[in-house]
This record gives structure tokens, sequence and C-alpha cells, in this order.
């Protein structure tokens, strides 16, 4: 990772630096605090943005679930966590991580809540998203416009469908299928358009994404030549 002085941001690593309850955090504030040149695109600033708003909404869904929730017999934390591990949201693969992120930062407001009939404690709760939200928003918007760190360099991508664009059209129908999400194949083909048209040299791909990436890199790097991927919880 040292050795490429440019690096592409996906999505989920710059929410990590956004949002102090993500399980990521830890991680984003040690990556960010190395000197790389950090790029993404206009299509992953798009991504968080809207991830930005559906967590504010699925975080309040939650709070307003516990308001009404019958909780007795619940004098431990882990009987607590058992608890919260019933709520079923809407999408819950894409949202169960964060949610649990959120209450184990938030557990003591939580049981204050569950043990005491308190309302305040979850309303002062929403409060403290909506605040959260708004600074990572705010924040989002600096680090995209300021001139130093966290500075990330955002780039217009290809277009959705690769429109005109033969080399990079033949590109993502081949990562596609091996990625098997459309959304991120494009944000790996629009790192591949900035390493190839813009930075033009070697580049680090940073993310934290298993699922679709980091368990295919060696296929992913084999067709992006000059692509390198790496898991932005490996750095030290």
């Amino acid at each position: 990772m040292e050795k490429y002085q440019h690096h592409f941001l996906d999505s989920c690593a710059i929410i990590g630096k956004l949002l102090d309850f993500d399980t990521q955090y830890t991680h984003a504030e040690k990556y960010f605090k190395k000197n790389h040149n950090k790029h993404t695109s206009d299509r992953v600033i798009d991504e968080i943005t809207n991830r930005l708003n559906e967590i504010r909404r699925e975080i309040i869904s939650f709070l307003d679930w516990i308001k009404t929730q019958s909780f007795e017999g619940l004098s431990t934390d882990g009987k607590i966590i058992s608890f919260l591990n019933r709520y079923n949201p809407f999408d819950r693969e894409k949202n169960n991580k964060m949610l649990n992120s959120f209450y184990l930062r938030y557990l003591s407001e939580i049981k204050t809540h569950l043990l005491e009939n308190n309302l305040s404690s979850i309303t002062n709760l929403n409060s403290c998203v909506i605040s959260a939200i708004d600074t990572a928003q705010n924040n989002l918007i600096y680090m995209i416009n300021c001139m130093d760190e966290p500075r990330i360099i955002p780039h217009a991508c290809l277009p959705n469908y690769i429109v005109g664009c033969p080399k990079y059209s033949t590109v993502f129908k081949q990562i596609n299928k091996i990625v098997e999400m459309v959304p991120d194949s494009l944000v790996l083909v629009d790192s591949y358009y900035i390493k190839e048209e813009i930075v033009k040299t070697d580049m680090g791909f940073i993310t934290t994404d298993n699922k679709h990436i980091l368990k295919n890199i060696s296929q992913i790097q084999g067709l992006l030549s000059g692509l390198f991927i790496f898991d932005m919880r490996s750095v030290t």
C-alpha cells in the first residue's frame, strides 16, 4: 500500500472516516493519517450521500422500534444485545453491521431507556444521529473541497453504461462477471479510468468490501492492470 502514492477510495473507506460509530472508524483514522494522494469518483460521492441518508433513516427507525418494546428481564448487557438483535431491518444484510456498531457505541444510553423506561435517552439519541449524519455530510463536502488533509480529489465518473468508451465497456463487462454487482463494478472501472487517463501511474484501490471486491482481488487485478487492491483494515 505504501508503495503507491495515488490511491482511489471506495465509499466504505470514506464512510468509515465520516462516522465515529462505523466499525471501520479506527482503521479509517489510521489510514487518513497516511500521506497519499487520495482520489475518488463522483459516483462514489453520490453513493456516500445516499448511504448516509439511508443510515439516518434506518437508525431512527431502529430507535422508534425500541420505544415500542417491552423490556422485562433485560438485566445484563448480553441479554440487552441479544434482545436488540431481534430487530429486523428491511435490508438486514446491508444494515446489520452499521446498526450493531451504533448500538454498541451507544449501549449505555439504550440501557437507560430499557431499564428505566427513560424516553429522554432515546430522544437524545435521535438528536445524536441527526447531528452525526449532518456533520458527516458537511465533512464530506469539506474533504472534497479543501486543499490539505484529509483532502479527497473527486473525478468525473464514466457514464453508467460506458457509452462511447469501448475500452472501458469491455473491461466493465469482464469485471461484472466476477463481481456480480453493477455499482461496485462501475466504481472499479471508474478507478481504472482515473489510473489510466488522469494519474497515469500505478494506483492503490482502498476498500473494506469483502463480499464483492476483496475476495476477488487476484481476478480483478488481473483485468485492471496497474490497479492494486488493499483492505483499509490492514493499515498499521
